[in-house]
């Protein structure tokens, strides 16, 4: 699944799928963390996850 973190409401019918399957998440969209969370909780790999700099900038850092 490719592109996904607009909203877990349009994540959840492929979270229903059995089997393996790998979440591509869109960092910085509405729902992009909660996305992950429901991803993961339902036994799929998450890749490109969005993340937050725990302290400062890093140097040459484009976001």
């Amino acid at each position: 699944m490719d592109d996904a973190g607009e909203t877990v409401s349009a994540l959840d019918p492929f979270l229903a799928v059995p089997g393996s399957l790998t979440v591509s998440l869109l960092p910085f969209l509405p729902e992009s963390q909660r996305c992950a969370l429901a991803a993961e909780a339902h036994g799929k790999e998450v890749i490109q996850r969005p993340c937050r700099l725990k302290a400062g900038k890093i140097p040459g850092l484009v976001l």
